[in-house]
This record gives structure tokens, C-alpha cells and sequence, in this order.
């Protein structure tokens, strides 16, 4: 995830479903196809799907959607395991040092995709200022 380690990655995605005020600030405009691990992708997906319908994700509607999902058969009883495996995981990080240590990347990132769109934009002949 935009060059982190795995475990960052984890800390990242698992203070989305704790921390309402990470999700806020950075958690939801993380990219969830910049990360790397399955169930950090996963975890990530549902923050987004529970975020839709109450504006940020719960740890407890994180697990029910979770637990939807499976009997939907979008998400397999192995993927719930290793969900359940990884919310059990304790942090013992301070959610402002993650922010910051993602800003930069975030930034990069973020800004690499808005000059992909500009530069779209403007192949498919799209007015520079029309994105």
C-alpha cells in the first residue's frame, strides 16, 4: 500500500474500522486496490460499504455486513476467519503517527492520478478544465 510494509498496511486498515476520526481524515480516501494483503483489501471494502449507509464504519456493522455478505456468497467462511483473526489483533499505535506517516504517500498517489485524469482528459480531446 502506496510502499508501506504489511504491517502497516494492517495497522492502517484495521484504525478505519476502530477510529472514526482516522477513517475521516485519511481511512476513506485510501485506495483499496493500493493494498496489497487480501483481508486488509477486504476489511477496507466493507469500511467503504458500512461507511455508504451510516458515514463511517463501525467495528461491530463492519462484522454483521461481513457476515451478509457470506450469505450472499460474496464473501467465503475462510475470508470471515482471517477477518475475525485480524479485528482480534490489538494496536498499540497512536492513530496521529499513521496519518502522518501516510500523508506523503497519499499525496504522491493522489496526485498521480489526478495528472492520469488531466492527461485522459485532455487526449480524448476535454477541456483541461473539465475534470
Amino acid at each position: 500500500m502506496y510502499g508501506v510494509s504489511r504491517d502497516f498496511e494492517r495497522v492502517t486498515s484495521l484504525l478505519c474500522v476502530r477510529n472514526k476520526n482516522f477513517w475521516l481524515r485519511i481511512g476513506s480516501r485510501l485506495d483499496v486496490e493500493e493494498l496489497v494483503d487480501p483481508v486488509n483489501k477486504l476489511i477496507l471494502k466493507l469500511c467503504r460499504a458500512v461507511a455508504a449507509d451510516h458515514g463511517w464504519p463501525d467495528e461491530g456493522l463492519v462484522v454483521q455486513r461481513a457476515a451478509h455478505l457470506m450469505n450472499e456468497g460474496s464473501v467465503t467462511d475462510d475470508e470471515l476467519g482471517m477477518l475475525a483473526e485480524a479485528l482480534g489483533e490489538r494496536l498499540d499505535v497512536e492513530p496521529e503517527k499513521v496519518i502522518n506517516e501516510l500523508i506523503s504517500p497519499g499525496r504522491k498517489d493522489w496526485s498521480a492520478k489526478l495528472a492520469r485524469k488531466v492527461v485522459d482528459r485532455c487526449k480524448n480531446d476535454g477541456l483541461f478544465g473539465n475534470t
